[in-house]
């Protein structure tokens, strides 16, 4: 029965590389969010071709 306890411990190792995995994910979330940030940069650039227009 000894040994049945030290081949429970080896799976609660692979648990801890799950863990791993998950921030991993959390990471390419943020990159994302960069993403995003530069497509509003472009709308605000439309609007000021909007303004050049009105001038015309």
């Amino acid at each position: 029965m000894i040994v049945d306890c030290d081949d429970l411990n080896a799976g609660t190792d692979d648990l801890y590389v799950g863990v791993d995995d998950l921030n991993a994910d959390v990471d390419d979330l943020n990159a994302g969010g960069d993403d995003l940030n530069v497509g509003g940069d472009y709308l605000n650039a439309g609007g000021g071709d909007l303004s050049a227009g009105g001038d015309d």
